[in-house]
């Protein structure tokens, strides 16, 4: 699919299709999987069609008939995920690795550019990111909203997520870990930055996930000097009340008023 990017649309970077072994991830996403042995090569067949990242599911629960049947498990061995990293690293991309496990830090280890979810990362995971430079993107919204039938077993874990990350990011914003605001496919932004600052960000660290942070870590500049204007503006601070966010006065992409 060709995404040709116009002056007044979004910015995308895209990561190409989601590398994960055969019946291990949602098949109408991945109708054909990627064997280990073929990890690094299909990993640089989307840098060459111009994806900026590549997106690894490091782990995920077996899927033989479509549906999820019990816990997450890893999808890839270490030295795999180790040498499809330096592959997309020598190509000039980057890798952002799905991982509800608690193996983040050996993800990390491997090279990995940044953690998506990490509901099991600890304090060992997030030092050794401070060092790397690793980002992490907790994507709250998509872990704190329970369906009603949810089983036993995976409710449990979702409640120690809850408790672990109201203390992993905090700490994670002390040692300097890039925090990211993503919404994965439940929620909004606006969402994912209040429940940001409800988990222990402080106000201007949770908007800076969506803004500055985010950026930055992603090489991508938004007005560029002499260039029409993008920007969001509001009638109240959200500084002071994120609850702004909900009501946006005017948004502007390429100098072009979308609301």
């Amino acid at each position: 699919m060709q995404l040709d990017l116009a002056p007044g649309l979004p910015r995308m970077l895209a990561a190409g299709r989601f590398l994960a072994p055969p019946g291990q991830y949602y098949p109408v996403l991945l109708p054909e999987g990627v064997p280990q042995s073929r990890l690094s090569e299909v990993a640089l067949a989307e840098i060459s069609r111009g994806a900026r990242w590549v997106k690894l599911i490091a782990d995920f629960p077996p899927m033989p008939k479509g549906t999820p049947t019990g816990p997450p498990q890893p999808t890839y061995s270490t030295q795999a995920i180790s040498q499809m990293v330096a592959a997309v690293h020598a190509a000039g991309g980057r890798v952002a690795a799905h991982t509800t496990l608690g193996e983040v830090a050996e993800l990390v280890r491997a090279g990995v550019d940044s953690i998506e979810h990490g509901t099991r990362i600890d304090e060992a995971a997030l030092r050794l990111m401070a060092q790397t430079g690793a980002a992490w993107t907790p994507t709250l919204c998509t872990f704190l909203r329970l369906p009603a039938n949810i089983p036993p077993d995976a409710r449990q874990r979702a409640v120690e997520a809850q408790q672990r990350l109201r203390e992993m990011l905090p700490l994670a914003h002390r040692l300097g870990i890039p925090i990211l605001a993503g919404t994965d496919t439940a929620g909004t932004l606006a969402h994912e930055i209040a429940l940001l600052a409800e988990y222990g960000l402080d106000p201007h660290a949770a908007l800076s996930a969506a803004t500055t942070t985010a950026y930055r870590y992603l090489d991508t500049q938004i007005n560029h000097p002499h260039q029409p204007a993008t920007l969001v503006t509001y009638d109240h601070d959200p500084r002071h009340d994120l609850a702004a966010l909900t009501t946006p006065n005017a948004i502007l992409i390429d100098g072009i008023r979308l609301r």
